[in-house]
């Protein structure tokens, strides 16, 4: 019984870091902006276009090119991330990322 008590606290305990860390958001003052490359030949069919994303890496973010991907499910479509303004709190602009919808 002690042993599944620990093991419960302890997983209790990593769920909470874990959904902690998602909701940490990096705040910048400023709008980040990247020159889009050219799209390069598309792959083949039932690829769609996944624009460059922000990825927060340490203090900060970097951009990661855009690129050509199977949607996840029939009929998803890809929505662009964008940058957010926050008034309160900590001022300044977060990158809310991209991500698919739809489909079934």
């Amino acid at each position: 019984m002690k042993k599944i008590t620990k093991i419960l606290l302890l997983l209790s305990v990593v769920s909470l870091f874990a959904v902690s860390n998602a909701h940490a958001q990096i705040v910048i003052h400023a709008r980040l902006f990247a020159h889009e490359r050219p799209r390069p030949a598309h792959h083949g069919p039932g690829q769609v276009w996944v624009y460059g994303e922000w990825e927060p890496r340490g203090n900060t973010y970097v951009h990661r090119d855009g690129h050509w991907a199977a949607p996840p499910r029939p009929n998803s479509y890809w929505i662009k991330g964008y940058w957010q303004h926050r008034r309160h709190g900590g001022r300044g602009y977060f990158w809310v990322p991209g991500h698919w919808s739809g489909g079934r």
